[in-house]
């Protein structure tokens, strides 16, 4: 590696999300601060009291069900559910082929299914919004770029004007000292 490419200075680039304008390394802290969905702060995105109680717990099933805790919890629960049936023996609440327990996961399963769907739809409206939001953004856009065409073709025209202008007075200057 050669002194030249050594010093010369690094540039340190942000990479900006479509719908998060904060730097990386913003949304790298809100992760570590616990801010999972930094879509919440996303202006045109309702959260906290704009939610109904339903959509709430949506977002808080979804975020728990579908996390590693959950998973592990549950493998925890499973275990401690067997060994302790197995430890006790025939005379425990749920003896071996473990019906109850095949009770209660089919049960979580059905909800499970449920809460998840509902978590898909509280998804789907939070991606609608989003949308509708970039589609303002966009036709807002629009506009603007179309305002700052129209004001450089008028800036370019009169810019010409200024041109002839000048160069009539040049003109007419330099022919009256010429006399």
């Amino acid at each position: 590696m050669s002194m030249e490419s050594s010093s010369k200075p690094k540039t340190k680039r942000t990479v900006r999300s479509r719908f998060d304008p904060r730097p990386a390394l913003g949304r790298l802290t809100l992760r570590l601060l616990g801010v999972r969905n930094p879509w919440l702060q996303h202006p045109n995105v309702r959260s906290g009291s704009d939610l109904t109680l339903g959509e709430r717990s949506a977002d808080v099933l979804r975020n728990s069900m579908g996390s590693w805790p959950f998973v592990f919890g549950a493998l925890l629960f499973l275990a401690l559910w067997i060994s302790i049936n197995e430890i006790i023996g025939p005379k425990s609440f749920d003896y071996y082929p473990f019906i109850l327990l095949n009770l209660l996961l089919s049960c979580l399963a059905a909800l499970q299914g449920a809460i998840l769907l509902i978590a898909a739809r509280r998804a789907d409206s939070i991606s609608g919004e989003l949308a509708q939001s970039d589609h303002q953004i966009d036709a807002d856009t629009l506009v603007a770029v179309t305002e700052i065409r129209d004001l450089t073709r008028e800036v370019h025209v009169l810019t010409t004007q200024l041109h002839a202008l000048s160069d009539m007075i040049y003109r007419h200057v330099t022919a009256t000292d010429e006399k």
